[in-house]
């Protein structure tokens, strides 16, 4: 009784929400719609409607099948009509389920003598289904522990969803643990390549990825820069006294103060740090110099590339809401949100009409895909929907259409997927000689993605061709074309460099190589004008005046050396304390650029790994296994840039 009763709530919950959705998307003025579909589908029901773990036998119909186009009991015209509506009438196009992913989701419920009976009876179905990858039942796979051990869970989803980051970390860490390194590496390597691939991984990667390294080579330069100004100060404060304006100690810092001051009121921090780059330029040798202009350069080039890059992975999924239900639809991963967008924008916007076209294809409407596909083409023929309307055409078995059609894709974007595809037609029309070297033009592109294609298909029926969906790659593109990347990048950039130095690139560039060469030539005219600045030439200047007797002149000898001696002891306790400061200590500055560069790193790591949220279902411990190489790498590298410092150490 309880359960009749939580099956008829079920059931007016989904009636509810049916009316509210078709409410929200009813078709625009002018727009005849077609009669809504029945709302029982005979071959999803069984899904439906029984738990995950039925022992139930399954059902009589082949789960690879698509399903059907329509349950309706009126029979089918003999035919179709000319032209199907276009736009699609949102009535139709919202299901309570998605088909597609209905069929594959009962494929991977039935019951199956072992895991690697299911895994591949689920790679049948998405693959009749046009679907490579199947990113829900490998996430699915990987957090159900009751269907075997890590490493074989992890492998088996990496089967399912070969672009999946997760998957791949999984089987990092599950052979580090089993103690197979180099298996753990090529996996954590795999994982890597993925995050191009997956939208999810790669908004991610970009956001976090681009505002670690804009954070550290700010970091990085501050530190930097301040270490190069404060060795600078000693033979700056030296010459300042020693010319014509005769600013010694307290008025001659304050003098080099008030210089960097300056430039910080006119440009915001950013110009700060650039005034501790003008000091630090001001003196020291070519090293010292090149190191100095190399960091600002860096440091510009991260406010303003780095954050831009950053920004477009912070919005992209934002920024372009037709992209990214174009991308879930082809991949297999809709929702009754993502075909509302699609049907508000399908008149407008080619890439909404693709993904409906496909949507319709795999609901098993084939007839009105062809005709969708065809309007595409008219308005936007790239490879993608070529192929796509190709796999339309080779599931009507229209194989001279399909190998048309296949041959337009291959000549725009010669892609493995489009030549495999084209392959499986030329054996269809028994063009066996044209089939193996398409095949084998594939295989040289990408032989695992071929390989596994191939290792699931078979002959007559079985032969799969497989769509190619609307990229992550091409959804960043359209989030740059919308141009609220560059205004987030913007925003974000006037906190640090309100000025100039934040305008544009180019004019951070002009200005900032106008300072630095103008402090090269002040601390060179400086220097000339003073003489130079060390021990020795202050034991020569004693020795010379002749100021007072033997006893004065020895006590004053007395007073340098002492000064010497506590001035060696804070520097090298700076050396030991502060990071970077060990290169310039004892001369080698590219040592403390080394060492700042590790240590920056490291800092930026820490404190801005949590910017933005990683999706544990789409990346798993991926990004951990990222921040704790990068933690040991910038260690290890600071740790030897300081060791070689004090190695090759050179005394004044």
């Amino acid at each position: 009784m309880d359960a009749r009763l939580c099956a008829r709530s079920r059931a007016a919950c989904l009636a509810v929400l049916l009316a509210a959705a078709r409410v929200a998307y009813a078709a625009p003025a002018g727009v005849e719609a077609r009669p809504a579909a029945s709302a029982a589908q005979p071959e999803l029901a069984p899904a439906l409607s029984a738990p995950a773990d039925a022992g139930a036998a399954p059902a009589a119909t082949d789960p690879a099948a698509p399903p059907p186009a329509s349950s309706s009991t009126e029979p089918a015209p003999s035919n179709p009509p000319a032209l199907a509506p276009w736009p699609p009438p949102p009535l139709v196009e919202l299901p309570d389920r998605d088909p597609a992913r209905a069929a594959v989701d009962r494929a991977w419920r039935l019951p199956a003598q072992s895991l690697a009976e299911r895994v591949a009876r689920t790679q049948r179905t998405g693959l009749a289904l046009g679907l490579r990858e199947l990113d829900g039942p490998a996430r699915a796979l990987l957090l159900a522990g009751e269907l075997g051990d890590a490493s074989t869970r992890a492998e088996h989803a990496t089967l399912l969803a070969p672009s999946l980051p997760a998957a791949h970390a999984a089987l990092a860490e599950a052979r580090f643990a089993s103690g197979d390194v180099r298996g753990a590496l090529s996996a954590a390597h795999a994982a890597l390549g993925t995050l191009g691939r997956h939208l999810e991984a790669r908004a991610w990667a970009v956001a976090t990825g681009y505002e670690l390294l804009a954070l550290a080579a700010v970091l990085w330069a501050t530190l930097f820069l301040a270490l190069g100004a404060a060795a600078s100060l000693p033979t700056l404060l030296h010459a300042l006294a020693s010319s014509r304006l005769k600013l010694s100690g307290p008025a001659g810092l304050a003098a080099l103060a008030v210089a960097v001051m300056g430039i910080a009121l006119a440009e915001g921090p950013a110009g700060a740090v650039l005034g501790l780059g003008a000091l630090a330029v001001a003196s020291g040798g070519w090293s010292k110099r090149a190191a100095s202009f190399v960091t600002v350069a860096l440091a510009l080039a991260a406010l303003h590339l780095g954050l831009e890059r950053a920004a477009v992975g912070r919005v992209a999924l934002a920024a372009d809401p037709v992209g990214v239900a174009a991308h879930r639809v082809e991949a297999g991963l809709p929702t009754p949100a993502d075909i509302g967008v699609l049907l508000r924008s399908a008149g407008s916007d080619p890439v909404a009409g693709r993904a409906l076209a496909l949507h319709t294809k795999r609901a098993g409407d084939r007839a009105a895909a062809e005709q969708y596909f065809a309007r595409v083409l008219a308005e936007r023929p790239d490879a993608e929907a070529f192929n796509n309307a190709a796999n339309v055409a080779f599931a009507l078995g229209d194989n001279a259409g399909a190998i048309s059609l296949y041959e337009k894709s291959v000549q725009l974007d010669a892609s493995p997927i489009a030549l495999f595809n084209l392959s499986q037609a030329y054996g269809r029309a028994i063009r066996l000689d044209e089939q193996d070297r398409t095949l084998a033009r594939a295989q040289q592109i990408d032989a695992a993605a071929v390989e596994r294609l191939a290792s699931r298909t078979g002959t007559g029926k079985d032969v799969f061709v497989t769509d190619a969906g609307f990229s992550a790659a091409s959804v960043f593109a359209r989030a740059e074309e919308s141009g609220l990347p560059q205004r987030w990048a913007a925003a974000r950039r006037a906190g640090v460099a309100p000025g100039w130095l934040g305008a544009s690139l180019p004019a951070a560039a002009v200005i900032s190589a106008v300072i630095l060469i103008a402090a090269v030539a002040a601390g060179g005219a400086l220097a000339r004008l003073a003489g130079p600045r060390d021990f020795y030439a202050d034991l020569a200047r004693t020795l010379r005046s002749g100021v007072g007797d033997s006893a004065q002149r020895v006590a004053q000898l007395t007073r340098l050396r002492k000064q010497r001696a506590n001035t060696d002891r804070l520097l090298t306790l700076l050396a030991f304390t502060v990071p970077g400061a060990a290169g310039f200590r004892y001369g080698r500055p590219l040592a403390a650029w080394t060492a700042s560069c590790a240590f920056a790193s490291g800092i930026a790591l820490l404190a801005g790994a949590g910017s933005a949220p990683a999706d544990p279902l789409a990346l798993g411990a991926l990004p951990a296994l990222v921040a704790k190489a990068a933690g040991a790498f910038f260690a290890a590298l600071y740790v030897l840039s300081t060791a070689l410092a004090f190695a090759l150490r050179v005394e004044e």
